[in-house]
């Protein structure tokens, strides 16, 4: 990496960029995982079913959250003393992360370019997508190249194998010179939830002795036929499906009797089995995190926003935050890169939740609870960067066979 101190000129851009950046409408939610949770047996992340709820006062029934400076006020102070031309008084790994977002801004009318150009072409040809399709692996290399990879630390990312093609980015302009990086991205454990995630992002240089990859990317988008499940032996990749607000729900996604239709569900339920089993991953590996908040950046491509879930393993707290535009008309939207680059870098602008643990136990996600025998896996046993698992049998949902009550005991 090039030198990263922050000279005169780039804590002036920056500070300009600074006061563009307004996070008051960027809030968090909590969520509960329902009863009809499935995490304690093996399902791939496309067949999850998590069942989450919003938590929400008790009394009055408004839901619970917490603000993203809150959340990231490390992050916020850093900005904070760019802002005051104070940027000399940043630690070295402050400093690095600066240098990162100085050379996207310089850099940004460029990828802005790379990215529209490529996005459109989704969004003309949305009703075509199909789940790793040449449409789908072209979005994930775009994004991966011309925004999350430029902001994240050490700018270190792998895509996921299955969306190799032609292994380079499609957007055909003189300024990209794109190597993507292809990786199997397969995390789990295959007797509970298990798959591959689109894109896994680096680590802090300065944190840790070696890079390491600690934050996730799923990309998802809208696919017409919702009839055909693959089973859970066949299926070890990630498909790319699209998550709708479900206040901001078309009239194709309810159903009749006002229920989101399973297409969005699934969605959603794919989302928050990644976020929490990479989160567990990273709290097994990592136990002295300062805190544990792991994100996942779970990205609309077809509306063009993202959503930011967080799962803390240590406390048992999920965050969701609301959605985000990645654009403002044809401009990457200055909150929402500030945004990206402070989560990316969550190791050392991340807060965490700051609260006692008796305030804490009102916004459980309840996980270890629904996972029940299956503690130790989740805790212990789980797999990074698995290109295949092997199938489990399962007992069958079936009336039992003439086999078995042959051959049963007699009660």
């Amino acid at each position: 990496m090039a030198s990263s101190s922050v000279n005169e000129e780039e804590g002036t851009r920056l500070s300009e960029n600074i006061l563009k950046f307004s996070r008051d409408s960027v809030q968090f939610g909590f969520l509960r995982l329902g009863k009809y949770c499935n995490a304690s047996d093996s399902y791939s992340f496309t067949n999850a079913t998590c069942n989450v709820r919003c938590i929400k006062d008790e009394i009055d029934g408004v839901a619970l959250v917490r603000n993203f400076d809150d959340v990231f006020s490390r992050g916020v102070e850093v900005l904070k003393k760019l802002k005051s031309g104070d940027g000399t008084a940043l630690k070295q790994h402050d400093k690095n992360a600066v240098k990162i977002l100085n050379t996207f801004l310089n850099e940004k009318e460029l990828h802005e370019k790379s990215l529209k150009k490529v996005l459109d072409w989704n969004q003309r040809d949305g009703e075509s997508s199909s789940p790793n399709s040449s449409r789908e692996i072209e979005m994930t290399v775009a994004l991966a190249e011309h925004l999350l990879g430029q902001l994240s630390p050490g700018q270190l990312y792998v895509i996921d194998s299955s969306f190799k093609s032609n292994g380079k980015c499609s957007c055909g302009e003189d300024h990209c010179k794109s190597s993507p990086k292809y990786g199997s991205n397969g995390i789990g454990h295959e007797e509970v939830w298990h798959g591959s995630v689109d894109i896994i992002l680096g680590s802090n240089e300065g944190i840790t002795p070696e890079s390491s990859l600690s934050s996730t990317v799923e990309l998802v988008v809208t696919t017409e036929d919702e009839d055909e499940y693959e089973s859970d032996e066949a299926q070890y990749t990630t498909p790319i499906k699209k998550i709708k607000d479900d206040t901001q729900l078309e009239d194709s996604d309810v159903s009749p009797d006002g229920r989101m239709k399973q297409t969005a569900i699934r969605a959603v339920n794919q989302s928050v089995a990644e976020t929490i089993v990479f989160a567990m991953i990273q709290e097994a590996c990592y136990p002295n995190f300062q805190n544990h908040l792991i994100p996942n950046i779970v990205i609309d491509s077809q509306s063009g926003h993202f959503r930011i879930l967080m799962y803390d393993a240590k406390d048992d707290v999920f965050l969701c935050s609301v959605l985000v535009p990645i654009f403002n008309g044809s401009r990457l939207h200055m909150t929402s890169v500030i945004i990206l680059w402070m989560v990316l870098h969550y190791r050392i602008f991340c807060s965490g939740i700051q609260d006692d643990p008796n305030k804490l136990r009102q916004v459980k996600c309840q996980f270890k609870e629904k996972v029940a025998e299956k503690w130790e896996i989740y805790s212990r046993l789980l797999k990074f960067c698995v290109s295949r698992f092997p199938p489990v049998k399962k007992d069958s949902d079936f009336f039992p066979t003439n086999e078995m009550l042959y051959f049963g005991y007699k009660f």
